[in-house]
């Protein structure tokens, strides 16, 4: 009794692992404009710019945790008192 092994399996596993070998699109852009001179700088920097923008994140939504101030404006008493004085002052 003999077993046999198909050889395209195993083609087909070394085949993905050759593509995943290829560094991300970000780190060659990164590479191809001169920001980095190697894939461990570019990934460096990728990580910068997610802290960057994970710290920038909280700075623009920290207004909407803090609870807004009250409005401070004039009462509806002071109103009616600016808007009947000049009507009085004319009679």
């Amino acid at each position: 009794m003999s077993v046999e092994f198909n050889d395209e399996s195993n083609q087909i596993s070394q085949r993905r692992s050759s593509e995943n070998n290829r560094p991300p699109k970000l780190v060659t852009w990164l590479l191809k404009i001169g920001v980095a001179k190697n894939e461990s700088q570019a990934n460096y920097v990728l990580i910068g710019v997610a802290i960057v923008a994970f710290i920038l994140s909280f700075y623009l939504w920290g207004g909407f945790l803090v609870p807004a101030k009250k409005f401070q404006g004039p009462t509806l008493e002071e109103i009616l008192k600016v808007s009947q004085s000049p009507t009085q002052q004319q009679q």
